[in-house]
């Protein structure tokens, strides 16, 4: 009895101790970020720095491919309709080239103009600002990489408000060299290749922002241990977006509105005094209206999603869009892995293929890549198991898409499936035997991040094999 009381005892001391240990106040989650902040002002500085560099780079290639075809366009056109040429060519016209001038000088935009709301950008900024404020409790060595994260904050915000400045001045531009030029040149190939880099533009920049809106390990921790403290959780709300707009609880102007946005009450006595206008049943007019109104945003809403589109900013192209050309190099790389297992008379596996490939997929119905596999041996049976390396494989494989998620798959590879005993035998050419592969490929998901693949080629060189080796191949594979 004594025995089980003090097991008891026990375990509940430990329990406690656990939790105890767990929960942390907020001085030692500030003091453990503000310990070791390098990690995440370097990790934050590094991306700013990536993401500037690309919104750039593609802006100002952009650009330069734009005013290349601006001016093949202008020189028919002079040739066409010269009085037209000299109107839209104008020293006072917003060119291409004056754009890519401007952009490269940051004048594109007004000192008015506000970037459009980005809720990751806005918390990685106070973010910022907050631990600025908290610099006196940092290592001095620290101060200056937060000083100048700060800085490129600040520099990728004014970036993003030329970005979105130069993003309507190109279609607008666009439109009208369509609207003025078309009619005396025709359907001209510039006006094609215009459209598809415009198009391609817009996507790349969306691309890189939904890259950059992705926290990394680093963040967050730091959040992590931030959310702990009370007065960064105040610090976020007294300078967020929405505390802009609605201003602070409770804090009413006389004229009914806070901050930015009229109060409810407000809204509630404008919403009352028009239902009181508008008949002796205004509940039922109000609800009529609000019907009417819904049906009407749910038209709109499939009809965006029709053309793939999920905003009211979006323009409908004259082509059928890659997706792939607004990717990075990086999401156009895949990563797969396949296994083959080759049994003997009994359910034992006399050897078993690891292959390992990476993919290049420039549309999403093409992939072609290069790899590799070794072949490991386990002996005869289950009583006699011995582990050799019975061969390695090099290959180049593509595959293209047929059908939904059936594959064309074809390949060639070279073999060598001798049992390596010295790594010098590798050398020996004569020994490596050739596959020309083709069939039929099934990818299917797993999981949400993982895709599967089952595959079934002939070996058009089986025959050739001394000895011969099975011309049908059956493998699993699996994305990584």
């Amino acid at each position: 009895m004594y025995y089980r009381i003090a097991v008891i005892i026990f375990l509940s001391l430990l329990v406690s101790n656990a939790r105890a240990q767990e929960v942390q106040t907020p001085d030692s989650s500030l003091s453990k970020l503000l310990q070791s902040p390098e990690k995440y002002v370097d990790a934050v500085a590094s991306k700013i720095d990536n993401y500037y560099s690309r919104i750039n780079a593609k802006t100002e290639k952009t650009l330069e491919r734009l005013s290349h075809w601006e001016e093949k366009i202008k020189s028919l056109l002079e040739k066409a309709s010269p009085e037209t040429a000299a109107k839209l060519f104008a020293k006072d016209q917003i060119t291409f080239k004056v754009l890519l001038e401007k952009y490269k000088e940051g004048k594109l935009a007004v000192e008015s103009q506000k970037t459009k709301y980005n809720e990751y950008r806005e918390k990685l900024n106070n973010t910022l600002k907050y631990v600025d404020t908290r610099k006196q409790e940092l290592d001095k060595k620290i101060l200056k990489p937060l000083e100048e994260a700060n800085a490129k904050a600040k520099q990728l915000e004014d970036k993003i408000k030329n970005t979105e400045a130069l993003e309507q001045l190109i279609k607008e531009r666009r439109k009208q060299l369509l609207d003025q030029a078309m009619k005396y040149i025709g359907k001209s190939k510039y006006f094609q290749k215009m459209s598809k880099e415009t198009y391609y533009y817009l996507e790349t920049i969306k691309n890189y922002k939904e890259i950059f809106s992705n926290p990394t390990k680093a963040e967050e921790v730091a959040l992590k241990l931030l959310k702990r403290i009370p007065s960064f959780n105040e610090f976020l709300e007294r300078n967020s977006f929405l505390s802009s707009a609605f201003g602070n609880p409770g804090a009413v102007n006389p004229n009914g509105t806070v901050g930015l946005l009229q109060s409810r009450v407000a809204v509630q006595g404008v919403a009352q005094q028009q239902l009181s206008a508008s008949g002796p049943n205004p509940q039922q007019v109000f609800q009529q209206a609000l019907q009417s109104a819904r049906g009407q945003i749910n038209e709109l809403k499939q009809k965006i999603s029709e053309f793939g589109g999920n905003s009211s900013d979006f323009d409908i192209p004259d082509f059928k869009p890659n997706p792939q050309k607004s990717k990075t190099l990086l999401q156009k790389i895949e990563f797969s892995g396949n296994i083959q297992t080759t049994k003997n008379n009994s359910a034992f596996p006399v050897s078993s293929d690891f292959g390992f490939s990476v993919g290049y997929k420039p549309s999403p119905k093409t992939v072609f890549g290069i790899g590799g596999s070794y072949k490991l041996g386990w002996g005869d049976s289950f009583d006699n198991i011995r582990l050799t390396h019975q061969g390695v494989s090099l290959r180049t494989f593509i595959d293209w898409r047929l059908k939904r998620s059936f594959f064309i798959s074809g390949g060639y590879e070279q073999n060598y499936f001798t049992e390596i005993k010295n790594f010098s035998q590798l050398r020996d050419y004569s020994s490596w035997k050739s596959s020309a592969l083709l069939g039929l490929s099934k990818k299917y998901k797993i999981s949400k991040k993982k895709n599967g693949e089952l595959k079934i080629l002939y070996d058009f060189f089986s025959q050739t094999k001394i000895p011969k080796t099975s011309p049908v191949l059956f493998r699993v594979g699996f994305g990584l």
